[in-house]
């Protein structure tokens, strides 16, 4: 995996689009190297991390230090669905984190986190 993310870093995408639906193998951890491999080319990351049962906060704050990153991302999509019977592991504090980093250059920002009854109305006007 390391061998990977050190190509990844070094190929200048202008588009990450990554999809773990339902997998139980994909860790904060995992997201978060995943993540810090963004480059300054980067112009749209699309994510879903629907019914990931290993995703948290963690991986918001891992996504809000990805997209400090100078860049010129202009389109973000992000899917982090939770199922009815297991509590939402995502937050205002997350949400409040991602949506201070993001880059002013960004122009499409599309969301989906049906399920996810963390969230108040605190962090969706941080928006």
């Amino acid at each position: 995996m390391e061998l990977h993310l050190a190509a990844l870093s070094r190929s200048n995408l202008p588009k990450l689009e990554v999809s773990f639906d339902s997998s139980s193998l994909i860790t904060d951890k995992g997201m978060k190297d995943l993540l810090a491999t963004t480059t300054a080319g980067l112009q749209e990351l699309n994510l879903d991390l629907s019914f990931c049962a290993a995703i948290s906060d963690k991986t918001l704050h891992a996504l809000s230090e990805a997209v400090r990153v100078p860049t010129g991302l202009r389109k973000v999509t992000l899917s982090f669905m939770v199922g009815a019977a297991r509590p939402s592991p995502l937050t205002d504090t997350g949400l409040i984190s991602f949506a201070k980093a993001l880059p002013k250059t960004t122009e499409w920002l599309d969301l989906n986190f049906h399920g996810c009854k963390a969230f108040t109305d605190k962090g969706f006007r941080a928006l």
